[in-house]
């Protein structure tokens, strides 16, 4: 029996190569640490790691592979993308992982050095920022800037009312109060912030094509969402560097200007610059184990973008740390996602029996997870994969909308066992598009363009049109969500809307939902039906229970201390 198991019952150890600060891409990889003669170790990049791995998989299709990181920094010169020629095809695997006991840590940012004493003050600049600013020359745009590893906030005047101009355009042209801005502001350096008030439920971060500062009359690069009424701030202006730890940068003179938290020089001071940090495209078979990624760049929208709902995220983007597209059987595990402009991880168009599991990610600019389809039609490709225990918290810092986890078109996934807390909006999110923006220029034109209009029925019924809302039969089960709804308002623990049928919520913990912006623990919006709510617990919150709209099974739920006379809402 011994000699049958060793003979073929035992599986092949897998080949490792090793990654390392310390090593060399001159060298064969295949030693955690340089040797005696220093003629050999681990390889210096993930570059060369990958070119390794790809001659293994030509020697053993089937193969096991692992690359080990040794712990460290590992500055990326551009994302680092893997392919269809770096996982196996049928069986085996390739892993990009920690090495036993150590922290590899990936970033996109680069240094900024070079710092000097600001001398002369613009026009605008608050008396208290004399004497403490400092500048460097800019490189390139940039609207993130991290010290010490975290993200700094960039210079902001606000909240302040703002009006649709009644000579422009609602969702371009606005006004705001005269004189806020002094002249000596860069027009392509200004963007405004504006959250609506009859759309409590998003924000835009907007450049600016025409400032009259003077006449209080203003006028976007694109369109809002929504017609411009409601709350502005306006960032990157000499106005709002008012307090240690604010930046800005001046287009006008290529600079970036920073009053440091500590005083005296700025150090540790680095600029982001790519979006995503790694990609997994048209690949199988690829873990993703242990590794930190931080600092990424902030997204900013443009005229021609395709949205989800309400312009929550955009749609087959590469605005996340680590992006997943037409990718199958891949896995992203135990890894630490924080500090950067832009979303966690998103499993884009085509992506089927992945994980991502028990990750940490914090301190992001928009979504945490989001698993997106193919826009309404014929291709239901995002599907069977699961999202487990993870823990997400104080995203959706810069676009305050972003959910913790997002599902959109994308079905017969189990969401289990996350712990989400701290969000500006919702925990959980399923949603497509409703049955209304099947007719042509009906809401938002950015969530229309997804649309594969050539296979729908164009302006259909709810019931012709429900085979293509592929957001069905998912599970999501066992998560815990609170004090979330922290920022904006109309937004919920768990949020079901414009699904396809047969989606089960169970067996969640939501609570501490405070103050006025949450509308529900849960809730089944609009055209929402045949999906089941069993065994939840809501507790301690601020607002009903569970509300509903349309013909959902609701089952021996918990709603414990809620809002007086509000724990079912209909309607």
């Amino acid at each position: 029996m011994l000699l049958l198991l060793a003979s073929g019952g035992l599986a092949a150890e897998p080949v490792r190569r090793y990654v390392s600060p310390l090593g060399n891409d001159a060298w064969s990889g295949s030693l955690a640490a340089p040797d005696s003669s220093g003629k050999d170790g681990p390889f210096r990049t993930l570059e060369r790691a990958r070119r390794s791995v790809r001659e293994l998989l030509e020697q053993r299709p089937t193969g096991e592979v692992r690359v080990e990181l040794r712990g460290g920094n590992y500055p990326l010169d551009r994302p680092f993308q893997l392919g269809r020629l770096d996982g196996p095809q049928t069986e085996g695997s390739v892993s990009y992982a920690a090495f036993e006991g150590e922290k590899p840590i990936l970033t996109g940012s680069e240094a900024v050095t070079g710092w000097r004493p600001l001398a002369e003050y613009p026009r605008g600049l608050p008396s208290a920022a004399r004497g403490q600013l400092w500048w460097t020359e800019a490189p390139a745009d940039c609207k993130c800037l991290y010290q010490g590893g975290r993200l700094l906030s960039r210079a902001q005047i606000g909240p302040f009312s703002v009006e649709p101009d009644s000579q422009g355009n609602a969702r371009r042209d606005f006004l705001l109060k005269p004189g806020l801005l002094s002249e000596d502001n860069s027009l392509e350096s200004l963007e405004v912030v504006v959250q609506t008030g009859a759309q409590p439920w998003a924000i835009n971060i907007l450049g600016l094509a025409r400032a009259d500062s003077r006449g209080g009359r203003f006028r976007t690069r694109l369109r809002a969402s929504y017609p411009l009424k409601g709350r502005a701030w306006v960032e990157n202006c000499w106005e709002g560097l008012d307090r240690p730890g604010t930046w800005m940068l001046d287009s006008k003179s290529r600079r970036l200007i920073l009053w440091p938290a500590g005083g005296g020089p700025p150090a540790d001071v680095r600029r982001p610059r790519w979006l995503g940090l790694l990609v997994l495209e048209d690949v199988r078979n690829v873990q993703i184990e242990g590794l930190t990624f931080w600092g990424g760049e902030r997204e900013t929208w443009q005229n021609d973008d395709q949205a989800l709902q309400h312009d929550w995220d955009r749609y087959d983007a590469d605005n996340a740390l680590i992006r997943l597209r037409n990718a199958n059987h891949c896995s992203i595990r135990a890894c630490h996602l924080r500090d950067s402009g832009a979303g966690g991880i998103r499993l884009d168009l085509g992506c089927q029996y992945n994980q991502v599991v028990a990750n940490q990610l914090e301190r992001l600019g928009g979504t945490g997870i989001l698993l997106s389809g193919y826009g309404p039609g014929k291709l239901d490709e995002n599907h069977h994969n699961r999202v487990e225990r993870n823990e997400i918290q104080r995203i959706g810092e810069l676009y305050w909308h972003s959910p913790g986890i997002f599902l959109w078109q994308s079905g017969h996934n189990r969401i289990e066992h996350n712990r989400l807390h701290h969000l500006p909006y919702t925990g959980i999110v399923l949603s497509g598009p409703r049955p209304p923006r099947f007719r042509r220029g009906q809401g938002l034109d950015r969530e229309q363009r997804p649309i594969r209009w050539a296979e729908v029925p164009e302006g259909g019924s709810w019931e012709d049109l429900l085979p293509f809302l592929h957001t069905r039969e998912n599970v999501v089960e066992g998560n815990e969500v609170f004090r979330v709804v922290t920022r904006l308002a109309d937004g919920n623990g768990i949020y079901l809307s414009g699904t396809g049928s047969g989606n089960l919520v169970r067996e969640n913990y939501v609570h501490d939902l405070r103050g006025s912006g949450p509308e529900a623990g849960l809730r089944a919006d609009d055209f929402e039906r045949g999906n089941r709510l069993e065994r939840n617990v809501v507790a301690a919150c601020d607002c009903p229970g569970i509300s509903l709209k349309w013909a959902n099974q609701v089952v021996n739920n918990f709603l414990v201390d809620l809002k007086e006379g509000a724990y079912l809402q209909f309607g």
